[in-house]
């Protein structure tokens, strides 16, 4: 069956940000549109540093393979915030799915952050 299949963010960053209690749900964006016009969401966290910075995590997509469908697979864009002066520092992306041929009984590993489509 034809649809968009969202994959979503690896085992990596879903303990990540289920085992650090600092790290809060602020909300959700748009970060795309599947192949039938509907809306992708990712979900933003933050955590508070300290009285001058928080560090933001925001679920954006990486990578949209086809099988069926476009796959959906999202990783972590980090971004610095400096609340005195209200800048921001791009820290990166983080925990990032791989790409590896040796997957071959299925399409994804959640376990491992591992696709190949």
């Amino acid at each position: 069956m034809r649809m968009t299949q969202i994959t979503g963010l690896n085992d990596y960053a879903r303990t990540f940000l289920s085992t650090n209690p600092n790290i809060k749900k602020i909300g959700s964006s748009v970060i795309g549109i599947g192949m039938f016009e509907e809306k992708i969401y990712g979900d933003i966290y933050e955590e508070i540093v300290n009285k001058y910075h928080t560090l933001r995590y925001e679920e954006v997509i990486q990578d949209r393979p086809w099988s069926s469908g476009p796959m959906v697979f999202t990783h972590l864009k980090v971004t610095l915030l400096q609340t005195c002066n209200d800048k921001r520092f791009d820290m990166g992306f983080y925990f990032s799915w791989m790409i590896d041929p040796s997957v071959k009984d299925s399409e994804f590993d959640y376990e491992t952050g591992r696709y190949y489509v």
